[in-house]
């Protein structure tokens, strides 16, 4: 399979390959993440757990880490820097306090893209 009829073979990879030339456009999905206890070590910037095991730590520039100690934040991606071990994100919104059953219920909602908007007047 990898040669052609007159015998020689093809110089292409014997398994799927491929590269990224370019990247359009940014998908700007949010992720439900628990703040790590311990700050960057000049504490400009804290790490975060997002509760999906496939995504990487997050980091959150911020010095007022302490107030999202044991609280499920929803985060979003920025930028992730050429060299850089973790992606840059921001705290879209404060879910709640771990454990708690309202909180883990948002979560679970928040990280299956399912949002639920309170009902209008005329409805």
């Amino acid at each position: 399979a990898n040669t052609t009829t007159d015998g020689r073979s093809l110089s292409y990879p014997t398994f799927p390959s491929a590269r990224v030339v370019a990247i359009e456009a940014m998908s700007r999905r949010s992720f439900v993440a628990t703040m790590v206890d311990i700050p960057m070590p000049d504490e400009s910037a804290a790490i975060v757990v997002p509760m999906d095991i496939r995504i990487p730590k997050i980091r959150l520039p911020t010095k007022l880490w302490q107030q999202f100690v044991g609280k499920r934040l929803l985060v979003e991606v920025d930028a992730w820097d050429i060299g850089s071990n973790y992606p840059h994100g921001r705290v879209l919104e404060t879910l709640g306090n771990i454990g708690d059953l309202e909180t883990e219920v948002k979560c679970l909602l928040c990280e299956n893209q399912v949002r639920l908007q309170p009902f209008s007047l005329a409805a």
